[in-house]
């Protein structure tokens, strides 16, 4: 029998409040603190690129941020961080949702470590193809988006690769593909 979207909901707030320390830390650890990071150590050049006012020429911008190219590279290396360290959480996240109902935050960052660099790789491969496909008028990048909603947890829970994890929730969600992306809007607007 299939769920209704007040019966996930309700099932998924359930979840959330039982385990809510968890995701409160991982995702103030994981995200929140290295973001903020990212955020202050690009604050400076950032200031420089805005003070140039609206529409500045290419030249005027490449001249700034050579002239704070030091301050640059380190808010470059901090977003790369940031990104991998991104990734570690939601591998993590992943993993401790799909194996607890009572999630055990050091099991999920085992399970994390564990699964990184598939996960890392995933989320690469995902990127590209759906960067690639959304220059194609966009929709086509919406359409694959919610056609692979369920490959991260097909790629943790099941340990299958990046494209069988891809094809699994394709056809997983194909015949319902309207239904699926309804469910993301609802989500997403709650």
């Amino acid at each position: 029998m299939e769920k209704g979207f007040g019966d996930l909901l309700t099932e998924s707030w359930k979840e959330y409040k039982e385990n809510f320390k968890y995701f409160f830390l991982m995702l103030f650890l994981f995200l929140f603190i290295p973001s903020l990071i990212s955020y202050f150590v690009s604050l400076p050049w950032s200031i420089k690129v805005i003070e140039l006012g609206e529409n500045p020429s290419m030249d005027l911008v490449i001249k700034t941020m050579s002239e704070n190219i030091g301050a640059f590279m380190i808010s470059l290396l901090i977003g790369v961080i940031v990104f991998l360290v991104s990734v570690f959480a939601y591998a993590s996240l992943t993993y401790g949702v799909l194996n607890k109902k009572k999630i055990d935050f050091k099991a999920s960052l085992i399970g994390g470590k564990k699964n990184y660099f598939r996960y890392l790789g995933f989320s690469i491969v995902v990127a590209i193809f759906l960067f690639l496909l959304t220059l194609l008028l966009i929709i086509p990048g919406i359409i694959f988006g919610v056609f692979w909603c369920f490959a991260s947890l097909i790629l943790i829970k099941e340990g299958k690769g990046i494209m069988d994890s891809l094809r699994e929730s394709h056809r997983l969600v194909k015949g319902k593909w309207w239904k699926t992306f309804g469910f993301l809007i609802l989500i997403f607007l709650v």
